[in-house]
């Protein structure tokens, strides 16, 4: 059900979404984890009329430590939703040559960002700190996989 937390582990969960979405995309779920004092924000495939609607429902609720850029940062994100968060790293899902427009966004408002084509990128919290690590090219078969 929509914004009730529940637990795993340590970790609470809440998922957002936009009710009145017409299609897969704007009917998107957004995870928001905490753990301590730590959060991320994970909004799948979520469009502008869905990210009004979050702010516009959730507002400050909704500020993070880390983003994952909604809908793979193909498209532009509306214009209040980067200073609403305020994410101190945002992560793509996706090419750097497709999120060219989202990255302008993101540098206006100095968010570093890093991208998935780059490598795999693991992000853990001890609830107080984050640690961000990224792997490149981890599918390459000559690559040794890192045991966690």
């Amino acid at each position: 059900m929509q914004d009730e937390p529940f637990k795993l582990g340590n970790a609470e969960i809440v998922m957002y979404y936009w009710p009145d979405g017409q299609d897969p995309n704007t009917l998107s779920g957004t995870l928001y984890i905490t753990f301590g004092d730590s959060t991320i924000m994970i909004p799948s495939d979520l469009t502008g009329p869905g990210q009004k609607y979050l702010l516009e429902t959730y507002g400050d609720k909704l500020k993070c430590d880390i983003l994952k850029v909604p809908h793979h940062g193909l498209g532009r994100l509306v214009t209040e939703f980067l200073p609403a968060v305020q994410p101190q790293l945002a992560i793509y899902t996706n090419y750097t040559k497709s999120t060219e427009v989202c990255d302008r966004q993101l540098k206006k408002y100095d968010i570093p960002f890093m991208h998935t084509s780059a490598g795999t990128i693991y992000v853990e919290t001890d609830g107080s700190d984050w640690y961000v690590e990224q792997i490149p090219h981890l599918l390459d078969k000559k690559a040794p996989i890192p045991k966690r």
